[in-house]
């Protein structure tokens, strides 16, 4: 699994488990599957990263026993890490476009 560094995005709840898994309550409909949850997770609701309520526990989690990636949510990861390299291969290409060979002795 990629590093998650806790809120390095634009949320506070980014890098959590909670963001990517299919039994989160709180994960929205184009992010899993019907049916790919196996038991429904409150967690984001009692959490204060989640609506910024003070009164309420730190809930992120980096690790939990009950963790369902949502298969959605690999597939984005995958094709961002395709589209990256893609970019990093065009980006190789154009620099190497650019080398002068020598010649000489």
């Amino acid at each position: 699994m990629a590093d998650r560094k806790r809120g390095c995005g634009a949320t506070h709840c980014y890098g959590c488990l909670c963001d990517t898994c299919a039994n989160s309550v709180e994960l929205l409909s184009w992010y899993f599957t019907p049916g790919e949850t196996t038991e429904p997770c409150f967690s984001c609701d009692e959490c204060r990263h989640y609506d910024g309520d003070l009164g309420k526990r730190d809930q992120w989690h980096g690790t939990c026993q009950r963790h369902i990636e949502a298969k959605k949510a690999i597939e984005a990861r995958e094709r961002e890490a395709k589209r990256r390299a893609e970019a990093e291969d065009k980006r190789a290409q154009a620099i190497r476009a650019t080398f002068k060979v020598i010649k000489g002795g």
